[in-house]
Formats: C-alpha cells, sequence, structure tokens
C-alpha cells in the first residue's frame, strides 16, 4: 500500500511537471521542487505507515458556534507525524464562506500551526494566530456543498508538506515552533467563515508518529510520569460520560466540603499563575469554581482554571480554558496532552463560567455552565495532592496587574476517597451542609439536588436540576410536596445558564427547619399550576 501511495504522488508530480513545462519556460524551474517535495512527502508517509497509528481513525461532527474555533483533538502530543481527515463540506453552504483544517505542534494558548483551506478554494499556514504562508489556489479542492475533501499532512522538523484529494499542493516552512504538542481538526478558523450551527462531518482522523522515539512523549518535571502518546482506542459516549459525571458530582454533594466556598479576586504577575490553594490532600473528588472573566474587550486573552493531584514543583494536572473557547489537560506547564472545544464557555467581557471537575482514580469528567465537555484521562498521576485555582497560565494571556475574580470555590471528596485533610483555619464551619433529592412530577423529567447551608446567620438554598428548560420558577414553599401551602414562602433565585439556583434566606437554618418546608419547581411563570419538580426537608 505505502508503495503504490508513493508511486502515486510521484505521477501526480510528474503530471505537474508536463502541465508545468507546457505553460512555458518561466514555470519550469519550480516545477523539479514540486516533484521533489511531493516525493519527499511519499516516502515520509511509507515510513511514518510501516508502524501503526497513535490516534483515531475517528469521526465526528464539528458544530460551529460564534467567537472561537471549533475542533476535536487527536489526544496525542508529537513534533512530527503523519495525519489524514477526510471533510465533508456543509450542505447548505451554497453562497456562503466556510473553513476546514488541522491545527498541530499546539502548546496551548495561541503556541500552535494552523492549516487552514476554504471555500475559495485558497489554503493558509498560521502561526501563532498570524497567517504568513499560503494564499494559493488549491488544486483538485471540492468546493461544492456536500462534496468530500481528503487532506493529508507530513510534519518532518522544519518543514512539511500537504495534499489534497491525493493531489500534492505545498511544501511549508513550520520553523518557527518546533515543541511536541497536540493534532487537531477544525473549523470556523475566522469569524468571516463562522455560521452558528453551522455542522461540518469529519471521518478518517488519524495520526502516525514520526518522531524518533516512538510512541511520542512530552517529557515532564522531575519525578512526573512522562506523557505516552495516545493509542487507538473507542471513544467514551458522551452522554453516558455525562451521566456518570452527574452521578458522580451528587454523590459528593451529598457530604460535606473540605475547602471552602472561598471567593475574591486573582492578580496577574507577569512569568507566574495567580493562585488559590484549597489546602487539601485528596485524589478523588468534585471541585467547583466561577470565575469572571477580564471586562476589557481589547484584552489580548485571558486562560484560568483547575489544578489537582499537585506533587509540588511542575509535577501535577492543570485543566485550563481561555479565550479561544478551548480547553487544555497537561501535566504542570508542558504541553498539553488532551484538549478540545469548551462547549458552552462564556466568551463575553466580565461573563461569569463555571467550572467543575471530577477527579476518580484514573478517569476525569469536566463541565462548564453546565454543559458536560469531556471524560478525561488521569492515569499518568494517580497519587493524592493539593487541589487550586488559576490564572495566567500562558504568557500571552497575562497582563500585569489584571484581575479575574472568583467564587464559590469549594472542593468535596469523593466517598471511596480516603479523608482529605483541610487547611486548620478553612475548616467547614457550623453544621454540615443538608442535602436532599428533588424528585419529578407529571412526568417532567426534572429532578436534581437541593442544599442548605449556613452562612453568617442565614439559609443558602442552592438548588441544581437536570431535565430543566431553564424557564422554570423556583420557590420555598411551606408543607409538604403532598400538602403545599397556597402561597410560596419565599422566591428562590432564577435558574442560571447552569441550570442552578442559588440564594441566600433571611433566617438562619435552625429557624428554617422548625416547620414542614419544600423546594418547588414550576413550569414557567405563565404556567404557575403545573409542578415539575419537588423536594421536602420537612422533619430533616
Amino acid at each position: 500500500m505505502s508503495s503504490l501511495l508513493s508511486g502515486a504522488l510521484a505521477l501526480i508530480a510528474l503530471l505537474a511537471l508536463l502541465i508545468g513545462s507546457a505553460a512555458g519556460a518561466g514555470t519550469v524551474a519550480a516545477v523539479p521542487a514540486a516533484q521533489a517535495d511531493a516525493e519527499s512527502m511519499a516516502e515520509l508517509v511509507a515510513r511514518a505507515q510501516a508502524g501503526a497509528s497513535i490516534a483515531g481513525p475517528s469521526s465526528g461532527v464539528l458544530i460551529q458556534a460564534p467567537d472561537r474555533v471549533t475542533f476535536a483533538a487527536a489526544g496525542v502530543a508529537v513534533r512530527d507525524f503523519y495525519a489524514r481527515v477526510r471533510f465533508t463540506n456543509p450542505t447548505d453552504s451554497a453562497g456562503e464562506p466556510w473553513d476546514i483544517g488541522l491545527g498541530f505542534r499546539d502548546g496551548g494558548g495561541r503556541e500552535q500551526y494552523r492549516l487552514i483551506l476554504d471555500a475559495s478554494s485558497v489554503w493558509y499556514l498560521a502561526a501563532r494566530g498570524s497567517a504568513d504562508q499560503g494564499g494559493s489556489p488549491i488544486p483538485g479542492f471540492a468546493a461544492e456543498p456536500g462534496a468530500e475533501n481528503l487532506i493529508e499532512l507530513v510534519v518532518a522538523g522544519d518543514g512539511a508538506y500537504f495534499s489534497v484529494n491525493g493531489v500534492f499542493v505545498a511544501a511549508l516552512d513550520v520553523s518557527a515552533i518546533g515543541a511536541v504538542g497536540e493534532v487537531w481538526v477544525g473549523t470556523a478558523f475566522r469569524d468571516v467563515t463562522t455560521v452558528e450551527g453551522a455542522r461540518t462531518p469529519y471521518a478518517e482522523f488519524e495520526v502516525w508518529s514520526l518522531d524518533a522515539a516512538a510512541p511520542a512523549a512530552v517529557a515532564g518535571a522531575a519525578g512526573a510520569t512522562p506523557v505516552p502518546a495516545a493509542t487507538p482506542s473507542t471513544e467514551p459516549d458522551p452522554a453516558a460520560a455525562g451521566a456518570e459525571f452527574e452521578r458522580r458530582r451528587q454523590e459528593a454533594r451529598a457530604g460535606s466540603s473540605v475547602a471552602g466556598p472561598r471567593g475574591g479576586e486573582l492578580v496577574q504577575a507577569v512569568g507566574e499563575a495567580a493562585i488559590v490553594v484549597a489546602g487539601v490532600d485528596v485524589r478523588d473528588f468534585y471541585a467547583r469554581a466561577r470565575f469572571a472573566s477580564p471586562s476589557d474587550p481589547d484584552a489580548a486573552g485571558w486562560d484560568y482554571g483547575l489544578v489537582f493531584r499537585d506533587q509540588g514543583g511542575r509535577d501535577q494536572y492543570r485543566l485550563i480554558v481561555d479565550s479561544t473557547g478551548s480547553w487544555y489537560l497537561s501535566i504542570g506547564p508542558e504541553t498539553a496532552f488532551a484538549a478540545g472545544s469548551a462547549v458552552g464557555l462564556n466568551l463575553e467581557p466580565d461573563g461569569l463560567n463555571t467550572l467543575e471537575l471530577v477527579a476518580d482514580g484514573t478517569v476525569g469528567y469536566f463541565s462548564v455552565n453546565g454543559q458536560f465537555v469531556a471524560q478525561l484521562d488521569l492515569s499518568r498521576i494517580v497519587d493524592s495532592g493539593d487541589v487550586w485555582i488559576g490564572t495566567a497560565f500562558f504568557a500571552e494571556d497575562t497582563a500585569e496587574g489584571a484581575v479575574t475574580r472568583y467564587r464559590d470555590f469549594e472542593v468535596w471528596p469523593l466517598a471511596r476517597d480516603e479523608p482529605a485533610t483541610p487547611v486548620a483555619d478553612e475548616s467547614t464551619a457550623g453544621a454540615a451542609p443538608l442535602v436532599f433529592r428533588i424528585e419529578e412530577r407529571g412526568g417532567s423529567g426534572v429532578s436534581g439536588l437541593a442544599v442548605l447551608y449556613e452562612v453568617e446567620g442565614e439559609t443558602g438554598v442552592e438548588v441544581t436540576v437536570i431535565g430543566a428548560s431553564g424557564e422554570e420558577v423556583v420557590q420555598l414553599v411551606r408543607g409538604t410536596c403532598d400538602a403545599l401551602d397556597p402561597e410560596p414562602a419565599a422566591s428562590l433565585a432564577p435558574l442560571d445558564s447552569a441550570i442552578r439556583s442559588e440564594t441566600l434566606v433571611g433566617v438562619d437554618r435552625a429557624e428554617l427547619l422548625q416547620t414542614p418546608q419544600a423546594v418547588v419547581l414550576r413550569r414557567s411563570a405563565d404556567d404557575l399550576a403545573t409542578i415539575v419538580a419537588c423536594g421536602d426537608f420537612a422533619g430533616r
């Protein structure tokens, strides 16, 4: 197979030579170079395919969202490689601009190359966000709605080559970024080519390593476990993983937190991440933090995230989201070994984002603003450690003195974990939170949990539900779910974008619990008569 591919590419190059010769003497000098490049690409493809692929083949659909690149990562860390992917153009794209492409040597933030092909049949290569190569037509490119394009890319040292639909296109200079990194497929690289909700299917996405020491590895800090390249595997079912995340989150919230809730400001300083530690020693846990993005719309960028299983030094997991709408998982400051699109991330200035993380043995799960994002491989560090939040992880997102506000930073151990050790002066004060279930009514599909906790003589009521539309009205009502007072005792905060409600009620918890009470969700402000979910905490 590899010899056939080599011969095919060589034949393509020969045809290009004949066509170029017919076009006139002015093009003759450039054609032998193109032929040599095509032959070099064929040789490298054959060398890569002599071994097993390190990721894929995988397939999926990229659904565009405003202000961000939509992408799917291979889950590898390689410098030199051969990758291929087959895209299907949007079927409703007649007359509309669109683009497709690959990102590679992605070290997080803007540190990556992007090979972009667009609906005008032109290609570009961008490094660190600036396109400085390309602008040339793509021979053999199919730009019709619903048409397919097979893109093949070889990256080796300071050079790279790519072809489209079996036709060699160009040699590339990739000397500006030489580090190992992630490889991904994407769309919506520019605002002008982004249509919210547009769907770009991809298939046969596969990566082979050309690194001298395969499988590829990220060099970790001293004492850290090296990060191996991905091996062919079956991707977890998102629905099943999301359900597992919710189950473990609720299990953790049924117990007491060991740190927080805390709020404050993270003040950036050039050259180091701004952090706040939980002060715990825990391996398996659920953590939550809410961040407010910088308010300056002209800021170069921002990032923030959760760090966990911290062994000291640079040996810890870092789960980071940034202003490109992406997420990254790395060991310390090294190249991310997993990445993807942070679905649901609010990119607006001053926008609020809730990050939630479950770590359980070798598996992790996380969500953004109540939307499940990804299952994580946590097999590289399995020892307990501290949990902290931070910002200014990437140099390009750091501005001296910039402030990132946060609140509700809290950590709960999973029931199966050893008891976490909180910082002495941050231990949970007062009675433990009271957690109770909210059950669906009338086959609505809405259910969840409510938590009552003490806050300086008042009672905090947090309601978290699934299956809700977001239009439900949340109330505190005297009585029980089977015998409710006609009028609510208190209206609770509306459900937010994460389908949660948090309210401070002006009485202490002991007083609140003296009479039967229930948390009630009604269908909407226009349909208060229909109760879709209810939970009692009478006599607790």
